[in-house]
């Protein structure tokens, strides 16, 4: 078993005590949200002032104490191509580097107005496109993504949920076991997690190019069903994907 800490790590700065827990229990990984090298649009995305030099204070001591570090910039309108820096400044301190640019709705906080528009995800793809691996996400008894099936997360409240952002509920830690998570509740999770029980799905070309994210369905029209946003952004990664192969 490894253990990942996601954090936007402000509470480690905030409480040295808090953060030597965390590195003498020596996590497999911690991964931090840097969203800009622009500290006043990091701050802004973030609504706390001061956050980036807390962050960036904090990936430096967990470097120092040998923790396997790395850093998020996940793409949104308020910060375009801000990945580019971030990889940069991750590459430069010699950590990991994660991006992204699809969009999870999430009607409480109402932020539609973060996504990037179909333009923005076309040229993000253009740019990030490996054409070592291509998408082939095609109607089959495979599993979606490893969610719930070879990793799960525990919230602060200790929620068991698939994944970081997912609002799909295994159960709590405090009445639940893993053992019991592992041979109980998981095996019939994973019935409905394989690709062909996407009945809306793989009826155009694009869809095999299609990152499809469960969590993102269920915020927009529900578990297993197409979501309007990974649509566009299955399509805009297939434009980008056909204009750079047509050069």
């Amino acid at each position: 078993m490894e253990l990942d800490i996601l954090t936007n790590g402000q509470n480690f700065y905030d409480d040295k005590n808090l953060l030597k827990k965390i590195i003498d229990i020596y996590p497999s990984n911690v991964q931090l949200s840097l969203y800009s090298m622009d500290s006043e649009i990091h701050d802004y995305i973030t609504g706390v002032k001061g956050s980036q030099h807390k962050i960036l204070s904090v990936i430096k001591e967990l470097i120092k104490q040998n923790i396997h570090v790395t850093i998020t910039c996940f793409q949104t309108s308020y910060n375009p191509e801000s990945y580019i820096k971030v990889k940069e400044f991750a590459q430069s301190i010699k950590v990991d580097f994660l991006t992204d640019c699809r969009f999870i709705y999430n009607k409480k906080s109402k932020n539609i107005q973060a996504k990037l528009d179909k333009n923005q995800i076309q040229e993000y793809y253009k740019n990030t496109i490996n054409n070592d691996y291509i998408r082939n996400f095609i109607k089959d008894d495979k599993y979606i993504c490893e969610a719930g099936i070879l990793e799960i997360s525990i919230t602060p409240k200790l929620d068991i949920t698939p994944c970081v952002y997912c609002n799909y509920e295994f159960g709590n830690y405090k009445n639940l076991s893993l053992k019991e998570l592992k041979n109980k509740i998981i095996p019939k999770y994973k019935e409905k997690f394989i690709r062909k029980n996407l009945e809306e799905c793989f009826n155009n070309d694009y869809c095999r190019f299609c990152r499809y994210c469960p969590t993102t369905s269920s915020l927009d029209r529900g578990f297993m069903k197409k979501s309007s946003f990974l649509c566009e952004d299955a399509k805009a990664y297939y434009e980008a994907y056909m204009q750079l192969k047509n050069k």
